[in-house]
């Protein structure tokens, strides 16, 4: 009786080490799937609709709802993720080289509010000092961007490998899916 419990001890860690282990092979690509089914869940219904339209034809109507998640979600992130990176690497340039003056704020703010810059000068507060600041955190804070959207065009190729991955698994995911929650 104690053999069949240490056998089932033993199979039950390598079952669980075996999962672990395959876990952490698979990591890189659990987003990936991850994305694939949420995209699954929420084109379910459009999936359905093209099956009726098609007559059963369920790859077809994957394919068809496949290219509606690219053309209503994919194409518009990558465009708007491009904007986004050259707007930020355009502040980082213009702040770079001068072109946007970061003491402007803080002469707006000596000029319009005397009292604020007064209240600061009694706490010891050096207008200075705030203004070197929040110029260094500007710099800083466009770097940052700027090496963020630097690295995302770096990496396009991975970035476009792991779209690719969760393509093709919610293409399955939709064609599938139901089969897939039944096993």
């Amino acid at each position: 009786m104690q053999l069949k419990t240490l056998e089932s001890r033993v199979f039950i860690a390598l079952v669980l080490l075996t999962t672990a282990l395959f876990l952490w092979i698979v990591r890189g690509f659990l987003m990936p799937v991850f994305w694939a089914a949420v995209f699954a869940l929420l084109f379910q219904p459009l999936f359905v609709r093209l099956t009726r339209s098609l007559k059963g034809r369920r790859g077809l109507a994957a394919a068809l709802t496949l290219l509606a998640v690219v053309l209503i979600l994919l194409v518009p992130a990558g465009l708007l993720l491009a904007v986004v990176a050259q707007q930020a690497l355009s502040l980082y340039d213009r702040v770079a080289t001068g072109q946007i003056d970061m003491d402007a704020p803080m002469r707006l703010v000596e000029r319009y509010l005397p009292r604020l810059t007064d209240t600061l000068a009694r706490y010891n507060v050096d207008v200075e000092r705030v203004r070197l600041a929040l110029q260094n955190a500007a710099v800083y804070a466009t770097q940052y961007i700027g090496g963020k959207a630097l690295l995302i065009g770096q990496n396009a190729l991975t970035v476009a490998l792991l779209v690719g991955v969760m393509l093709y698994v919610l293409f399955f995911f939709l064609r599938d899916g139901d089969r897939i929650t039944r096993a």
